[in-house]
């Protein structure tokens, strides 16, 4: 028989927080900490439950890497478009800066 007690389990952004604020404690200690207990035989041993807490934390760090991509590549995006309007803006101030003399025209001043 086996049940979950004491704390809500954390999962995500909440269980990478937790890891990393708790990283100076025993593995048993933090997996309880987190939530990831579970009561054993008879008796009702109450156990780390490290199976469910290192598939939960694998989890979360694959979503927090697929998040850091997304984000990323919308960083790199918007750079790109930054830059893009950047040469724009310059290019049309050299534009407007040019003399008359030095504008091509279509065609000849009459």
């Amino acid at each position: 028989m086996t049940s979950d007690i004491y704390h809500k389990r954390l999962h995500g952004t909440d269980l990478i927080a937790q890891v990393k604020m708790s990283a100076k404690l025993r593995k048993a200690a933090l997996v309880i900490r987190c939530g990831y207990t579970k009561i054993v035989g008879t008796q009702g041993r109450i156990l780390p439950d490290y199976d469910a807490f290192y598939t939960s934390l694998n989890e979360a760090k694959r979503e927090h890497e697929q998040v850091v991509s997304f984000v990323q590549q919308n960083s790199n995006d918007h750079k790109t478009f930054l830059d893009y309007e950047r040469r724009l803006r310059d290019a049309y101030a050299k534009s407007k800066n040019q003399g008359a003399k030095h504008r091509r025209y279509p065609y000849p001043n009459r």
